[in-house]
């Protein structure tokens, strides 16, 4: 019976959604000690209000409104219909989307202007995202209005402290008690290289990167999980997924993250540029990769659980 549901669950997301199963980790994959890869879909030729559905950036999972929301680095925000039943994802379907706006109402132009990077969920039903390239923190209704701007922590606030203009903010997430945290995807020119800082208002935790930071979340107990991606000399793609509770780093100069997952694409691994995350309940969560709007490319939304 319960094959049988699993094949009516496929068919039902293959044809109208144009959703595909595909299978992310090796044939004999049995999963890692606290984390659990539940199942991986591929998103292909999805658009929205004239909009494709490629370059995505981030996610963000308002469970207030059921709604799952996606950012790409064109400045275009995503809205979907999406429905888990366990350790499934029943329905994934795109319902709407808007383009970012500056503070008259006009829709962001030009790459400096709309390279959203990071998104997290925020008071209000609203969404912080923060950009790449002219760096900021921005407040956005569902409608994609802006509602408001965060000051960034003072390191981050200028261009010229960043290692190159595609190297600056990308991820973001709201801490219950140190509220927004951000980070660059590389450190930044006065920091150590090798390593990793996030930046709230009055802390900043470093820690060895294991390759660029991509996406930033924070678990139910407090503690950051922590994206990162990297392509070595022969092209080989590995994605690392770790974790560490701030609390734990106290007034230490460097934490030491738990390395939660460690995938390679030369080691049977269908990993893609995975470059979004969000937290979903239960200790459920969901990735997605850029496609960097390449036909070479493809767009992979993982969903995967952890035990803290």
């Amino acid at each position: 019976m319960r094959k049988f549901f699993s094949i009516l669950s496929v068919l039902t997301l293959r044809f109208p959604a144009s959703v595909l199963p595909c299978p992310l980790p090796p044939g004999d994959f049995q999963g890692f000690d606290t984390m659990q890869i539940l199942q991986t879909l591929e998103l292909h030729g999805l658009e929205a209000n004239g909009h494709p559905f490629g370059g995505i950036s981030d996610l963000a999972w308002d469970e207030t409104s059921r709604t799952l929301y996606a950012v790409n680095d064109r400045g275009i925000l995503f809205r979907a219909d999406f429905v888990r039943e366990g350790e499934t994802i029943r329905r994934f379907a795109l319902t709407g989307a808007v383009p970012l706006t500056d503070r008259r109402g006009r829709p962001l132009e030009g790459k400096k202007n709309r390279d959203a990077e990071g998104m997290t969920p925020a008071p209000g039903g609203n969404l912080l995202i923060v950009y790449e390239r002219r760096p900021r923190a921005i407040l956005y209704r569902p409608d994609g209005r802006t509602a408001g701007r965060l000051e960034l922590p003072g390191p981050l606030r200028k261009a010229s402290r960043y290692r190159g203009k595609n190297k600056m903010l990308e991820a973001v997430a709201r801490h219950p008690l140190y509220g927004m945290v951000t980070g660059a995807e590389i450190a930044l020119e006065k920091e150590k290289k090798g390593y990793h800082t996030l930046y709230a208002a009055r802390r900043k935790w470093r820690f060895k990167a294991h390759g660029s930071l991509t996406a930033l979340e924070v678990t139910s107990r407090g503690s950051f999980l922590i994206l990162e991606r990297r392509y070595d000399k022969k092209r080989r793609r590995i994605v690392t997924l770790s974790i560490f509770d701030p609390a734990r780093c106290g007034g230490k100069k460097e934490c030491r993250p738990r390395i939660l997952a460690r995938m390679e694409s030369d080691r049977g691994w269908r990993v893609e540029n995975y470059e979004g995350l969000t937290r979903l309940t239960g200790g459920y969560y969901l990735m997605i990769s850029d496609d960097n709007f390449s036909p070479e490319r493809r767009t992979l939304l993982t969903l995967f659980r952890i035990s803290e």
